[in-house]
């Protein structure tokens, strides 16, 4: 349960994929379209580790039936609506990241109150933004100190550092992505994953850049788009302790080589 409940991260419209996008200066639906195959893959071998584990313990086993599917389907439609509801305003350049999140809380309020009726406009509002206000201004001084952090490392020129030493020792790209996946395993382990985002973007995609790695592959293949993008992002997600949170996001951001002051792959003169 602890395992598969981040799988979804990797999968469109999860907000640390956002995130992501929004910090390294990559097109949205690139990083969408390079996490669905891990997704797939990694849901599949969960899934198949489950049923292994089912057939060793001789748990008990419950025929399929199409009806009662259907039933709980249908009975989930409003909730089911919502993922394709962002994609929908994303890709048909009906709203923004940030406007897509302000639509999503929109529609969550209309489904509850006049769907579900599980809140009253009356009671219960000031209740659940005073929550939500809590919960985000906790995520947003977590952010604050993480954008701090970035900020040193730029100044004091550690990717520029990074990359001087990948170029240095590490000729195999496969030894690359192994050592970087270590890297982020342990940031995992010690920081909550928008944090973990905003403070190791910016040191592994110069890395990324100077490596002939895609995370889309050839027909969808983007310059500032690489293998990188999947690979810190699971390893870093994966290991959060926190579920995705609603987060305003800024997309005027300067792009990462515009921080370098130049491309982190240009050779010294």
């Amino acid at each position: 349960m602890t395992a598969s409940g981040s799988l979804g991260l990797l999968l469109p419209p999860a907000l640390p994929l956002i995130l992501y996008a929004v910090i390294a200066q990559i097109p949205i639906e690139d990083i969408f379209i390079g996490g669905i195959l891990p997704g797939i893959l990694l849901t599949t071998m969960v899934a198949a580790y489950g049923m292994r584990e089912g057939i060793v313990s001789g748990a008990g086993r419950q025929p399929f039936d199409a009806p009662e599917a259907l039933a709980a389907t249908w009975a989930a439609k409003w909730e089911l609506a919502m993922p394709a509801l962002v994609l929908v305003a994303m890709f048909s350049g009906f709203a923004t990241a940030v406007e897509a999140a302000a639509l999503t809380a929109v529609y969550a309020l209309v489904v509850q109150t006049l769907v579900h009726r599980d809140l009253s406009l009356g009671k219960d509002l000031l209740r659940v933004v005073t929550e939500c206000v809590t919960v985000v201004g906790g995520v947003l001084i977590i952010l604050g100190v993480a954008v701090g952090l970035t900020n040193y490392l730029i100044n004091a020129q550690v990717p520029a550092i990074l990359v001087d030493w990948a170029r240095a020792h590490i000729t195999s790209r496969f030894t690359f992505l192994l050592l970087l996946n270590v890297f982020l395993l342990a940031v995992g382990w010690l920081m909550e994953i928008y944090a973990a985002i905003v403070v190791v973007v910016p040191l592994i995609v110069p890395l990324g850049a100077c490596r002939p790695l895609s995370c889309v592959g050839p027909r969808y293949r983007s310059k500032r788009t690489n293998c990188v993008v999947y690979h810190s992002f699971f390893a870093a997600g994966s290991h959060a302790f926190q579920p995705s949170r609603s987060l305003p996001l800024s997309s005027g951001a300067q792009p990462l080589s515009r921080r370098y002051g130049g491309s982190p792959c240009a050779s010294p003169s």
